[in-house]
């Protein structure tokens, strides 16, 4: 559910997208949101899109996490093949750094601050390393990982 939390910004306007499922550890995208969110972009001509979620939409390559993540990705994605002011996604919940471009908009998952998932794990198997992303909204979307 989209709660009325967007942020403003110069060129950009940020968007909160709730994906948790009350007792569950996968993710939804609603029918509703989708809604919601392209009555918002028809509204915001001229500016570009980031979304916010928890949960991962692409695979990161952990089984343990990927078993959780968004469960209809596909709904998502078709709101960004159809709306091209949609240029960043920012998710958490995988607990490691993957990024990808996916029609010119940067799908960024963000490293959590506890620990790292292990790369392939499917049983838990964690790195003793913090991690966080500056996130950069200006021109063009920008990221970058730090680690201690």
């Amino acid at each position: 559910m989209i709660e009325d939390k967007d942020i403003y910004c110069k060129d950009w306007v940020l968007l909160n997208v709730d994906t948790v499922q009350s007792g569950k550890d996968s993710g939804l995208f609603t029918y509703d949101d989708k809604i919601a969110i392209e009555k918002k972009i028809h509204k915001l001509t001229g500016k570009k899109i980031g979304l916010f979620m928890h949960h991962h939409p692409i695979a990161v390559g952990i089984p343990l996490v990927d078993n959780c993540m968004l469960m209809n990705s596909r709904a998502l994605f078709d709101l960004i093949d159809a709306n091209d002011h949609i240029r960043s996604l920012v998710c958490g919940h995988a607990h490691t750094y993957f990024t990808e471009i996916y029609n010119d908009c940067v799908v960024d998952v963000c490293p959590a601050t506890c620990f790292q998932w292990k790369p392939g794990a499917r049983t838990v198997q964690t790195l003793n390393k913090r991690g966080y992303k500056v996130l950069e909204f200006s021109e063009k979307f920008h990221s970058e990982t730090f680690y201690s």
